[in-house]
């Protein structure tokens, strides 16, 4: 049960990806098509994220995450949902 339900979780997001050159750490990084570079102060790295994105704490990493409040909202329902499946 627990391995349908992240299956069909996953496979009803349309993803793709690119890469893009991050000339502040000289990689090559595998990202979404529609990130922009933008500054964490928190951990001062540059980091790929959404236009919209602003570093956001992240209790369950114990780090700040440059996230947008969809982001952030998504990844604490998945969270809740998990520890439902892991309870049952």
């Amino acid at each position: 049960m627990k391995k349908l339900f992240i299956t069909l979780i996953c496979s009803s997001v349309d993803a793709y990806a690119e890469q893009k050159y991050n000339p502040c750490s000289n990689e090559w990084e595998t990202v979404m098509p529609d990130v922009q570079l933008k500054f964490n102060t928190f951990s001062n790295k540059n980091e790929f994220a959404s236009p919209d994105a602003s570093p956001k704490f992240n209790p369950y990493a114990n780090k700040y995450e440059m996230t947008h409040l969809m982001e952030a909202t998504e990844r604490m329902r998945l969270h809740f949902l998990e520890r439902e499946i892991a309870m049952q």
